[in-house]
């Protein structure tokens, strides 16, 4: 018996036979109709209708090597007491196969209109020798439906845990609600699953596939199998196709841990005569689905597709995988962590293969459309090394000859290895999509013998980049509404093909477009705070209001073509790059130092800190900055600044809450010290000052906001791309000790710099560079 914590369940739901159903029961007490499970089944054939056997576990189910076939509805249920309790209790009764015949634990022949239940179950110890399941074999047209079940330490061919063979078009494999495959081995291909030529589903929440391995067997010297360490989907003479949705368990993914020589997660494999389709989706924004820490020793740690040649025609994709909201994360292997979309071999070879992450196609049923507010994947943590955890340089992604790989709408971060796509020969698409502090000793992306590569609305920066180029492409190659801001790299290396770069934001452009087109603009992004991985665009940005399209929503799902008040259109109202700015505030950026005094510089050193304890804005306990100096001959002290690039001519407002410390009627002063440069570079200090001013907040023991802001005007004529205003926080001492023995104290919170009014001072067209 297993008792499971997560189960608390009424007696109505605990099977999920018929009402009508006979029920026959399994035990060691004088209740039982049968002593053995066989006996049972065998009763239960014979009875026209649906069946229900009820398994006890009042006694031990060991070395069992159970087969029977049928027509009919027949459900096996544990988690029953003795055979006098008409509902199970949500245990586990478990069957063993240990010590038995080198056979599956239950071998189920299921003919059309057949359809086999089993619930409440721990099926372990399955030693099956040849080629078939090691803890469940099942084949036929009918269908296999397993719930609130444990498939675990079992070893077989193909299937360690669960071999299923469908055999007409009406075949179906359905993992439902908690069940865990897990610890089982095939010596072949299927570590935890092995699915052919029906349909597979595992869209019901706290089900896992995981901590199972493919091997391979070494054939008259050569390795045969070792693919599919969770599950090896095959298509042949009857389509095989997946559908995986489950939320997993606590965080953990459905496909995880898992092990093979190729494909550890999942291996999508169509035969010379079929099609095999794996479709992964999210049911849960909490909990999203994922391919996670799966390990693979020759390639493809998360997932392995490959097509056999069916030497004629083909229309469509042999072996494709479609994947939305699904993460990809902290998978490993040799080569190609992430994807391997292997080659098809032969001269003239007629099989393709694809993988489809967040395509624009819309949601099937079941499906969750990307959220809003996030990325709708992430790819993170994968990492090129072999069994040893020794580094190995090939890439993330390999996509070879008459293949594909498109990868949309994902946050592409901290994944080690030396491209993040090799693609030989076809296809590589990468849109909507943010890949950021990724290290990679070669190319960001290789293609080479034609191979096409596309960059749509994306974001590239802050990788590490070992090549010259951050790029390298033979074949056709666009970008467009795009930001690569990678300094000291050569943006592209092309050696055949055609090249067009539209509406891109880079570091080096020459390699782009030659440095003489109006698309192209070689100019800082201005991100947020790409230091912290933030690379939202500030409201200055020159990626800002820039193309005539958006293209559909954003990395988190947003609108694009958001026009921002006074900000000039460059080509049109959509913003480059992975994101699309929403409004034109705020312009001061961590103005109400809710968590730290991030983006804030301190001018004199040692004087500023976060306090905790003081906040004028905000929940209870946000805090503020403190500025503080102790014994020094001056009169002020600054604190702390912040540059802010503004994003067009008007009049801008300056406020903000203050409070002076120390005591009485002299307390110290705050204040805000602003200075304007209409062209003052990236760093907002290049020359003096055109304007400056002092902006008083409170000398009070109280946080105080003044009435009215400073106004700063910066006329239409004055303006220039890196006009800015730098922001100071100064306090004053007000005390009356005298020099050299001053103090102040002062805290600032809600920094706000506003713009008067929301009008489009520029016509659209306006050259804002």
């Amino acid at each position: 018996m297993i008792l499971r914590f997560v189960l608390v369940l009424s007696a109505s739901i605990l099977s999920f036979g018929s009402a009508r159903a006979a029920v026959y029961s399994v035990g060691a007490d004088g209740s039982c109709t049968h002593t053995t499970i066989p006996a049972a089944l065998a009763a239960a054939e014979s009875h026209p209708g649906p069946d229900v056997i009820h398994i006890a576990y009042n006694q031990s189910y060991t070395a069992q090597a159970i087969a029977f076939t049928t027509s009919q509805e027949v459900e096996l249920a544990g988690g029953f007491a003795d055979c006098a309790q008409s509902a199970g209790n949500g245990s586990y009764t478990t069957i063993d196969g240990s010590g038995g015949a080198a056979e599956p634990v239950l071998r189920i022949t299921a003919n059309t209109g057949a359809r086999v239940k089993l619930a409440y179950l721990a099926i372990r110890g399955g030693d099956e020798d040849g080629s078939d399941g090691g803890g469940v074999d099942f084949r036929g047209d009918g269908i296999l439906e397993i719930r609130f079940s444990d498939i675990t330490g079992n070893s077989g061919g193909s299937g360690g845990g669960i071999r299923a063979a469908g055999t007409g078009s009406n075949a179906g494999l359905v993992i439902g609600e908690h069940v865990w495959i897990s610890n089982n081995t095939a010596r072949y291909d299927g570590g935890g699953v092995w699915a052919a030529g029906l349909e597979m589903t595992m869209i019901e929440p706290d089900s896992l596939i995981y901590l199972n391995e493919a091997t391979g067997t070494v054939v008259g010297g050569q390795v045969v199998g070792g693919r599919g360490g969770g599950l090896f989907l095959y298509g042949g003479s009857i389509d095989g196709h997946a559908r995986i949705g489950s939320s997993g368990f606590n965080q953990t993914g459905p496909i995880a841990s898992n092990t093979a020589r190729r494909g550890g997660g999942i291996c999508v494999y169509a035969g010379d005569d079929g099609f095999a389709t794996l479709r992964m989706f999210s049911t849960s924004y909490d909990q999203r689905s994922k391919l996670q820490g799966n390990f693979a020793s020759e390639g493809g740690g998360a997932l392995y597709l490959y097509a056999e040649d069916r030497g004629g025609f083909l229309i469509g994709y042999a072996a494709a995988a479609y994947l939305r909201g699904v993460d990809i994360v902290d998978n490993a292997s040799a080569h190609a962590p992430i994807a391997w979309v292997q080659e098809t071999g032969g001269a003239f070879p007629v099989g393709y293969s694809a993988v489809f992450l967040n395509d624009d196609e819309p949601p099937m049923p079941g499906e969750l459309p990307c959220p809003v507010g996030r990325p709708c994947s992430v790819v993170a943590g994968n990492v090129v090394q072999d069994g040893n955890g020794t580094p190995v340089d090939n890439p993330l992604v390999a996509v070879e000859d008459r293949n594909e790989f498109h990868l949309g709408s994902a946050d592409v971060h901290d994944n080690h290895g030396r491209h993040l796509i090799r693609s030989r020969g076809d296809a590589a698409t990468i849109f909507n999509s943010l890949v950021a502090g990724n290290v990679l000793s070669g190319n960001v992306v290789s293609a080479s013998d034609g191979a096409g590569v596309t960059i749509e609305s994306s974001t590239i920066t802050g990788n590490v980049v070992g090549a010259a180029q951050v790029l390298d492409i033979d074949g056709d190659f666009q970008m467009q509404r795009s930001i690569l801001w990678q300094p000291g790299r050569t943006s592209l290396h092309h050696s055949g093909g055609s090249s067009t770069s539209q509406n891109v934001v880079t570091s080096e452009r020459g390699s782009l477009d030659g440095g003489n087109t109006p698309y192209v603009l070689e100019a800082d992004p201005r991100f947020v705070d790409p230091v912290r991985g933030d690379y939202h665009l500030r409201a200055a940005s020159p990626a800002v209001d820039f193309a005539s399209s958006g293209a559909g929503p954003d990395l988190e799902g947003r609108a694009r073509a958001v026009d921002l008040p006074i900000k000039a259109n460059r080509m049109g109202t959509a913003d480059l790059g992975a994101y699309e700015r929403q409004a034109l505030l705020p312009l001061v950026l961590n103005g109400e130092f809710d968590i730290d005094l991030n983006l804030w510089d301190e001018v004199t050193p040692g004087t500023t800190s976060r306090d905790g304890t003081q906040n004028a804005t905000g929940a209870a306990g946000s805090g503020s900055i403190k500025v503080t100096l102790s014994d020094f001959p001056g009169f002020e002290v600054y604190g702390a600044a912040q540059c802010i690039h503004l994003p067009g001519p008007g009049r801008y407002l300056l406020n903000g809450w203050g409070r002076g410390g120390g005591s009485g009627a002299m307390r110290d002063g705050t204040s805000l010290r602003w200075e304007l440069r209409r062209d003052g570079g990236e760093a907002c200090n290049a020359g003096m000052a055109d304007a400056s001013g002092t902006h008083f907040l409170s000398a009070s023991g109280s946080f105080v906001r003044p009435a009215n802001p400073a106004v700063i005007d910066l006329a239409e004529s004055d303006w220039t791309h890196n006009s800015s205003i730098t922001i100071l926080l100064r306090v004053v001492d007000n005390g009356t000790a005298a020099p050299p023995n001053n103090s102040a104290t002062g805290w600032f919170d809600g920094i706000t710099l506003g713009v008067e009014g929301d009008d489009v001072i520029f016509d659209d067209g306006f050259d804002p560079l």
